[in-house]
């Protein structure tokens, strides 16, 4: 069974040589950062089925050519991300029927969004692909709004991914409610293909969460989770962290990653009202010491973690969303410290801030895009 979370690149990234002209320290609290936010993120989505989430994309302006485009946490292109996916599955001799879509779809958004006024929302839906292509029941519905910085004129874009069950159909009708357009709506890539832009309408669509109420959820956004859960299984997380640094084995560091997704699972609905409620903070560790649950809760395997993109080789493929691109590498300024060599295909993880020359299983040059 493949593992959505890789412990290994938490372990290698971790200990990779730090350049002599960086901060020592301040290289290893970000690679700790990094890590908690991983791992946080990772449990919220896939074991508590948090509702909502944000980034965010910035503007850039290639100073050369004066190219207009959208970056997240990376200094280039988002949309090389959805680029690149489609190469490596055609190497890697998989199907590309989803990713070609979802990348024209991103590309046509990404202009829309450019050439928008300030308070702009737009709209993509990503609902699941079939069972047989590993994908889970669930999907996510990405909204968000431009804000234009004043003095540069550049755009930023706030995304929220909104994770629901809604079916196929659900999603149709909201969607032709909103575009007021009779769009033939029956499959992942039919969505997929038609980001839409939403005018900003004083009194009526002014934010996402209007969107949203529109779509037909009830409850506003809330990020606020995000802070609570790390209270919840703040020593847990440490306890991991702490095996990151004691360069604990590969068996050890999933065992240790089992038993937070098991005693997530297992006390679910206390730890869910807890993240919606404004209530007293209960640290699992109540249940006993790191070690013990580490012990107990780290014996068996959880149920395997799907969602609207397959589980099964998201990393050597390319094909995640950003949202979890982001949680399953870690990123530096130069983009994700794991990748697959385009040669032989093996997967690679290079050193915070620095490229890599040579592939560590074929040995030959790795060629610099």
């Amino acid at each position: 069974m493949a593992e959505v979370y890789i412990v290994n690149y938490d372990r290698i990234n971790f200990h990779a040589p730090i350049p002599d002209s960086y901060d020592v320290q301040e290289v290893i609290r970000q690679r700790e950062q990094t890590i908690e936010d991983n791992l946080v993120r990772y449990v919220a989505e896939f074991r508590l089925g948090v509702k909502f989430d944000s980034f965010s994309y910035s503007e850039k302006v290639n100073s050369r050519t004066n190219e207009r485009f959208l970056v997240a946490n990376t200094q280039g292109p988002v949309r090389d991300i959805f680029r690149k996916a489609i190469s490596t599955r055609e190497n890697l001799g998989l199907p590309t029927r989803r990713e070609s879509v979802e990348c024209l779809g991103f590309e046509k958004l990404e202009q829309d969004l450019l050439s928008a006024p300030d308070k702009t929302l737009f709209m993509w839906v990503s609902p699941p692909g079939t069972k047989e292509e590993g994908y889970g029941n669930y999907s996510f519905t990405f909204v968000g709004q431009v804000d234009v910085d004043p003095e540069s004129g550049l755009k930023d874009i706030k995304v929220i991914p909104y994770r629901n069950v809604l079916s196929i159909e659900d999603h149709a009708a909201y969607f032709n409610k909103l575009t007021d357009e009779d769009i033939v709506l029956e499959r992942d890539t039919d969505f997929l293909s038609h980001p839409v832009i939403i005018p900003f309408q004083k009194g009526a669509v002014e934010v996402p969460d209007h969107v949203l109420a529109i779509i037909g959820e009830q409850e506003k956004i809330d990020t606020g989770w995000n802070s609570r859960l790390r209270e919840i299984l703040g020593p847990l997380v440490q306890g991991y962290l702490e095996l990151i640094r004691q360069r604990a084995s590969e068996e050890t560091l999933i065992q240790a990653l089992h038993a937070i997704e098991n005693i997530s699972i297992a006390f679910k609905e206390d730890i869910v009202y807890q993240l919606k409620q404004d209530t007293q903070i209960i640290p699992l560790e109540i249940m006993g010491s790191v070690d013990d649950i580490f012990d107990t809760y780290g014996k068996h395997a959880p149920p395997q973690a799907t969602g609207s993109c397959p589980p099964n080789n998201k990393a050597a493929s390319g094909s995640a969303t950003l949202m979890e691109l982001q949680m399953m590498h870690g990123v530096d300024s130069r983009g994700s410290l794991a990748f697959e060599c385009p040669l032989c295909l093996k997967p690679n993880v290079r050193e915070w801030g620095k490229l890599k020359e040579e592939c560590d299983h074929c040995h030959r040059e790795i060629p610099k895009c």
